[in-house]
């Protein structure tokens, strides 16, 4: 992502935007000090934009608002990878489904 802001990757994701037509997001807590978390504001701009997946790089779902998503029909991965087998219960990938 190359957007400095949460305004400017909203504005990028309408129609004739650098990110308008992606249909797939990969997503890490890092985005999150620029554009926020996944709320329903950004997952409207990103179903509206034709995307059908978001991954998202962490334990949990508190970054990325999964009924925003589950309404709009977009599969949400969570993708968790723990070093020194601290978080084995959680690694793997989980999924919410989709309609």
């Amino acid at each position: 992502m190359d957007s400095p802001d949460r305004a400017d990757f909203l504005k990028n994701l309408k129609s004739g935007g650098r990110y308008a037509g992606i249909i797939g997001v990969y997503r890490h807590n890092i985005s999150a000090d620029v554009i926020g978390v996944f709320d329903p504001e950004i997952i409207s701009a990103l179903a509206g934009t034709g995307v059908k997946w978001i991954a998202h790089n962490g334990a949990g779902y508190d970054q990325i608002n999964i009924p925003a998503c589950t309404a709009n029909g977009e599969l949400v991965f969570v993708v968790t990878i723990c070093e020194h087998n601290l978080c084995s219960r959680y690694q793997g990938v989980e999924h919410t489904g989709h309609r």
